[in-house]
């Protein structure tokens, strides 16, 4: 790629923006950074250009931080989302922004679907996809109603996740042991979405969890795909990602092909699932759609550049072709994976540890082209450390 290409804009610089930025970066080309501040460790990539935008949340401030940026530029730049918040926002203006941008979404409506859980839940059981068992609820009555139903233990959620949730509480969602558990976890938290999903747990450890990563061209062909599975996540059972590996799953890639197939989709996305052991079949646990997945990275470390074809086929250039690599790379998400292990709620066994240790590993901050996310997450550890002794 040439340094005087068209730029590539990436909206928000956590991980899952610091992986896209890099992905893209070391391909050659120029990055800009938009988020509202850049106090987080992997906002400290040297890859990037950054732009400070008021809310990255609000669709006005965004809008006009992304318009602005754009005017800027000599060419149209290529636009890559890393927040739900941000897809939603860029799907509901892409009539504005395509006067400023080139990128690829799926559909409004396949956004909305896709996006909201209760939404999904309708699309998934009239599609004949396989979902954990699944109960929308509008108000505490049908809550009262569900916890009569749902067998435990089970999860109560919210059916889009808002900005106000993730600054509310530190989880995605709730365990509920019991009835009584279930209606407390909601009334405690009803104020936080307007609509939840309470729905069962699939039993078994966090390594029958599965996902898929995709890339669609502008023609709504699949053009790349790799499969893996997570090995840890913190929370337990029910959190992101803290190690995960690419591992071969034809079930799991005929399964999102076919979602994806059904939707004309377009883009970057990906397809969670875990494997129930009680009747083996893989159910999907959620779609991410319009944007990387935190893990997604891994795809780069595997031979697997979704941002740079992304990128490529925005611009109508020739797709690059990649070289599967010989020796697979897990991924490793340091932050989450320091609560695992220092958390004591979970004791992984000294098996699977020196198991992770001997193989090649790619991390979600540590890169030695980039050292400062990495340098900038010790400096958050230790101003933690140095709080609890305090």
């Amino acid at each position: 790629m040439q340094k005087n290409g068209p730029p590539a804009v990436v909206v928000g610089l956590s991980i899952t923006g610091l992986g896209i930025v890099r992905s893209l970066a070391k391909s050659g080309i120029n990055v800009i950074g938009v988020d509202t501040g850049f106090n987080k460790p992997s906002s400290h990539t040297k890859y990037c250009k950054k732009v400070t935008c008021a809310d990255i949340d609000s669709e006005d401030k965004l809008l006009e931080a992304l318009i602005l940026i754009s005017k800027k530029a000599e060419v149209k730049p290529v636009l890559f989302l890393s927040t739900d918040m941000s897809v939603l926002i860029a799907s509901e203006n892409r009539e504005i922004l395509e006067d400023y941008y080139l990128f690829n979404l799926p559909t409004k409506s396949t956004v909305q679907t896709f996006m909201h859980k209760t939404l999904f839940a309708e699309f998934a059981r009239r599609n004949s996809f396989h979902i954990p068992k699944t109960f929308v609820a509008n108000g505490i009555e049908d809550v009262e109603v569900f916890a009569e139903q749902v067998d435990y233990p089970c999860v109560l959620k919210p059916s889009f996740r808002q900005p106000i949730w993730d600054k509310s509480t530190p989880v995605k969602v709730f365990k509920a042991q019991s009835k009584e558990e279930l209606m407390n976890l909601y009334r405690r938290n009803s104020s936080l979405a307007n609509r939840f999903v309470v729905q069962e747990m699939i039993p078994g450890p966090d390594r029958e969890v599965y996902f898929c990563l995709l890339f669609y061209n502008s023609l709504s062909k699949p053009a790349a795909s790799l499969t893996g599975r997570k090995l840890v996540q913190w929370m337990p059972e029910l959190g992101s990602t803290c190690i995960a590996e690419k591992f071969d799953n034809s079930i799991v890639y005929n399964e999102s092909i076919r979602l994806f197939d059904r939707v004309s989709y377009k883009g970057i996305g990906s397809v969670e699932f875990k494997r129930d052991m009680r009747d083996n079949k893989f159910k999907i646990m959620e779609p991410t759609i319009g944007r990387a997945d935190l893990q997604s990275t891994i795809g780069y470390h595997n031979g697997v550049n979704f941002p740079l074809l992304e990128y490529c086929d925005c611009l109508n250039l020739e797709a690059p072709k990649f070289v599967s690599k010989k020796r697979k790379q897990y991924w490793v998400n340091e932050e989450g994976l320091f609560w695992f292990l220092t958390s004591g709620k979970v004791k992984p066994s000294r098996n699977e540890l020196i198991q992770v240790i001997k193989k090649e590993k790619a991390y979600a901050f540590f890169d030695l082209h980039d050292i400062k996310p990495f340098v900038y997450f010790l400096f958050y550890l230790i101003r933690l450390f140095i709080k609890k002794l305090w």
